[in-house]
């Protein structure tokens, strides 16, 4: 774990540089550190070696190696399922449809390669496992309050039972097929973000699609936990240096680590958790919509990529 969040320290930094300059880097890696030691002991939930690899992934996009970028995004996908927004970012680093396919079709290879052999051992366990997720009710997000859930999340504890792993006791007020609407959204921002490329981009507009990547895919999850403010933070600090990110990392944190002790002490948890929700989904929207205006201005030294 310490190796990795040094990794990520140092990942960071060597964006920022890239994107900025050294004085920044500095700036950045100091908010980053000073920010993720207690976010990451209060909230971590193994996320610490895949935000590793989604930086990696990024890293390795600016530097011109897409395919090496393809595979560190799908590995840390087999852990947690946000890197997939590094993957899709690395679509956008070719030139060409003919390319960005044949990419797709190799990060999907090593997707089977990873989960394939699971499902060759212990299939009904794999494939129980795989009910649960996608039966699990939305949580802590506007989805969730679309639905009608104002309780946290919670795993089932059969979730590898294929007896009971979809069982849930929360009926929701949303019909089925409500939920193929934000992944045909979030396919379609996906598309548009990978067409939307121009012929030579700096490494600056590239972290900045990076976060717009990330923050699309946040937005999209049907459920939000407290720890998944450490795939925030990292970005948050590499595109605003200049203390603003610092100032949005320390006022997501606060509320993430508050907001639910803070509302049950007063006696209104579910008030608390409408505006937490309602507060986090408004910035997210308004950082995408603010790095949506900076990537079509392009400025920054440029870095060109290769086709």
């Amino acid at each position: 774990v310490l190796f990795f969040g040094i990794g990520s320290l140092v990942l960071v930094y060597k964006l920022t540089e890239r994107a900025w300059d050294r004085k920044r880097a500095v700036h950045a890696s100091w908010g980053f550190a000073v920010l993720a030691v207690p976010m990451h002991d209060w909230m971590s939930r193994f996320t610490t070696f895949p935000v590793f690899c989604l930086l990696l992934a990024v890293y390795f996009v600016v530097t011109g190696r897409r395919h090496t970028a393809m595979l560190a995004a799908i590995v840390g996908s087999l852990f947690k399922i946000v890197p997939v927004a590094g993957a899709v970012f690395a679509l956008r680093a070719t030139s060409t449809w003919r390319s960005r396919l044949g990419l797709a079709a190799m990060g999907t290879a090593w997707l089977a390669l990873g989960l394939v052999p699971f499902w060759i051992v212990g299939r009904p366990w794999f494939e129980a496992s795989i009910g649960n997720m996608l039966s699990r009710p939305a949580w802590g997000t506007a989805w969730a309050l679309l639905d009608g859930h104002l309780g946290t999340g919670w795993a089932n504890p059969y979730r590898l039972n294929p007896e009971f792993a979809t069982d849930y006791d929360f009926v929701g007020r949303m019909p089925d097929w409500f939920w193929f609407a934000p992944l045909l959204a979030l396919g379609a921002f996906y598309v548009w973000l990978a067409r939307a490329r121009r012929p030579v981009e700096d490494a600056r507009t590239q972290v900045r699609v990076a976060f717009l990547s990330l923050l699309a895919f946040l937005l999209y999850l049907k459920g939000w936990s407290p720890s998944f403010v450490n795939w925030v933070l990292p970005f948050l600090v590499v595109a605003y240096p200049n203390g603003r990110g610092v100032i949005l990392a320390a006022g997501l944190g606060a509320m993430e680590l508050f907001w639910r002790p803070t509302s049950q002490a007063v006696g209104a948890p579910e008030v608390g958790l409408i505006l937490s929700v309602t507060w986090r989904t408004l910035l997210f929207l308004a950082i995408g919509a603010d790095l949506i205006r900076q990537i079509r201005r392009t400025d920054g030294p440029r870095v060109v990529t290769a086709a």
